[in-house]
């Protein structure tokens, strides 16, 4: 009887061993060793190479030795390059230069907003502390945590919140970045990493600066060496800016200080019969830095280059810009700033040369469109997650919506978290919203977008995570 209840005692034991690894196993291949995963990770992983740290000493340089782009700055060595900035977002910027081999050097510049403690604050309560305690707190963190641990991999003694935490760590920095060849930390008096990517010509610089970060992408490795591009990154600074005074750089403040000191583009307008812009693909570029240049680029419907037009340009005593054509400095133009409106500045110029618009950066109150509009809502429908139908959550959507202001600038666009959609009593659809915590919060009614800012994003969660 006896040898009956161990033998029993010892079969349950090896079914509860057996149990555990095959409950362990089963765990480990849905996280980690599935086939598509699996593959993902080895990719990943085998890339990184981390090769050094960079330190960063920045050197002030006279004023007239930066280009600006916003409120960053770098040392010009691209005055022999093509400037082709982005006419529909001031914060993207683009020097091109053509070699005697057919192939271009080109040097870039984005500026994007990522809080990387949204993406943190979004997740499960343990996965956030998992993530304070292994002090990643930003992208640069999560980079060096992957190289000192790329061989740490869980296992089947590993516990559940060790193998999630793994796919969770590596899904986000698949994600954020593909595979890339090598790594080098940037450190000192700025932070952030160089990312090369395999059988790429481009290294790219990732610079973090509190929730912004300046992607630079240096095309052609034979002119951008590491050593070239370390000693460009010992020339950038990068000015705060400032909520109630306009950082120099910026584009903001005073219009006329903006055209002298600052490096624009301003797209070509037409105003129609009810006093709405309505944007061209065409623009036109002040360099306001020392030269005193312009470079206007017209472009039809598809986006094909018709022609452009280069001179130098002065600011009168009255305020009036003068446009003085490289091909014909006689024939001149002259152009006059209008009145601002939603901070953006208007610029009118004579000889049917057309009407000129540039968006400063800044904050908006809400405007009656977006408030009437709204407060019209009965229902609201998220893309895979349950509809939104009590009054009580619907209300806390409008109160988030109410509380907030219209950013204007660039705004980072990530792939949507979450996609909402609005209805009045008639289920008839208002607005539409595109929400990626820490990027943005869009709202679009009749066509038009609306980047919202001053979002509480903890209020919000209440009726989204569920």
């Amino acid at each position: 009887m006896k040898k009956k209840y161990v033998i029993l005692i010892i079969l349950g034991l090896v079914l509860a061993i057996s149990g555990f690894f095959i409950y362990k196993g089963l765990y480990l291949y849905k996280y980690v060793l599935s086939e598509k995963r699996s593959n993902y990770l080895m990719m990943y992983q085998n890339g990184l190479k981390f090769d050094e740290t960079i330190k960063v000493k920045t050197q002030k340089l006279e004023e007239s030795e930066y280009v600006s782009v916003g409120n960053f700055k770098i040392r010009n060595d691209f005055k022999d390059f093509e400037n082709k900035s982005s006419y529909d977002d001031e914060n993207k910027w683009a020097f091109f230069k053509d070699n005697t081999k057919g192939t271009k050097t080109i040097f870039s510049m984005s500026k994007g907003v990522f809080d990387f403690s949204e993406v943190i604050n979004s997740k499960e309560k343990w996965v956030q502390d998992k993530l304070k305690e292994k002090n990643i707190n930003n992208e640069q963190d999560l980079i060096l945590y992957m190289v000192n641990n790329k061989n740490n991999k869980p296992n089947i003694f590993s516990s559940k919140e060790e193998i999630e935490f793994y796919y969770y760590v590596y899904n986000l920095a698949l994600i954020s970045y593909p595979n890339f060849e090598s790594i080098k930390i940037i450190d000192g008096d700025l932070k952030g990493f160089i990312l090369e990517t395999k059988d790429s010509i481009i290294r790219e610089v990732h610079i973090i600066d509190g929730e912004d970060i300046y992607t630079l992408a240096f095309w052609n490795k034979e002119y951008f060496t590491y050593d070239y591009i370390e000693e460009l990154l010992n020339t950038i600074v990068i000015e705060k800016e400032n909520n109630e005074d306009c950082c120099k750089g910026c584009i903001c403040g005073d219009t006329i200080e903006l055209l002298k000191n600052t490096e624009t583009a301003w797209t070509l307008t037409e105003i129609n019969s009810r006093g709405e812009y309505v944007y061209k693909r065409s623009f036109i570029n002040f360099h306001g830095i020392g030269k005193n240049e312009f470079a206007f680029f017209k472009y039809d419907e598809n986006n094909n280059l018709i022609s452009e037009k280069r001179g130098e340009f002065t600011i009168n005593e009255k305020n009036e810009i003068i446009l003085k054509p490289n091909d014909s400095k006689n024939n001149r133009t002259t152009c006059k700033i209008g009145e601002e409106k939603d901070l953006r500045a208007v610029m009118h110029c004579d000889n049917n040369f057309g009407t000129f618009t540039i968006q400063k950066q800044g904050t908006l109150e809400l405007s009656s469109i977006i408030t009437e509009t709204i407060s019209k809502t009965k229902s609201v429908k998220i893309k895979d997650h349950q509809p939104i139908t009590e009054e009580k959550e619907i209300n806390v959507l409008l109160s988030v919506i109410n509380n907030s202001k219209v950013r204007t600038g660039p705004t980072t666009v990530p792939s949507p978290q979450y996609e909402l959609e609005l209805f009045d009593i008639n289920n008839n659809s208002i607005a539409k919203i595109l929400y990626n915590p820490g990027h943005y919060f869009c709202l679009e009614i009749n066509d038009k977008n609306y980047n919202l800012t001053n979002i509480d994003k903890d209020l919000l969660n209440t009726i989204l995570v569920k």
